[in-house]
């Protein structure tokens, strides 16, 4: 059986990005998705795409919070 921990929210802001990084870096989690519409996701995704871990992120549809 295999268990994936994932972590949402990622591009929502600088302080969750970082800690999502982080957190694939120690093996805590193994996938993670994205905030189209968050106030980071450009960093974050530049701060993903030179790392193994560029290809474990999915979208976060958000359709309640910021802007669409």
């Amino acid at each position: 059986m295999i268990i994936h921990v994932n972590a949402d929210d990622f591009g929502w802001n600088g302080r969750c990005s970082k800690a999502i990084l982080s957190s694939f870096d120690a093996g805590v989690i193994t996938t993670t998705t994205a905030c189209g519409n968050g106030e980071y996701i450009e960093e974050a995704i530049a701060e993903i795409a030179d790392t193994p871990h560029r290809n474990k992120v999915g979208v976060h549809l958000v359709l309640t919070e910021g802007r669409p």
